[in-house]
């Protein structure tokens, strides 16, 4: 579970950004997981391992860090 602790929000956005760029480990695992309760949650995943296949998809072709990314640039944009 260290693996999980995050000491700053510097430390937290270097994590985050890596699981969105598919960076394995334990932190990913993790929010796989989260992901992929949500999806089942919210009626998109017939179950946990579905919604972990789905997360994982949307990670790995790059869909999640692009929206990262889409909202970086209008976060510029309105502040100016």
């Amino acid at each position: 579970l260290t693996d999980l602790l995050i000491d700053s929000p510097a430390a937290s956005a270097a994590v985050i950004q890596g699981i969105l760029r598919g960076r394995r480990g334990t932190a990913f695992d993790h929010a796989m997981l989260n992901a992929g309760a949500a999806l089942v949650v919210a009626g998109l995943a017939f179950d946990l391992r579905d919604g972990v296949a789905i997360a994982t998809r949307i990670i790995d072709d790059g869909a999640a860090f692009a929206t990262l990314e889409k909202w970086r640039s209008l976060a510029r944009k309105v502040s100016g």
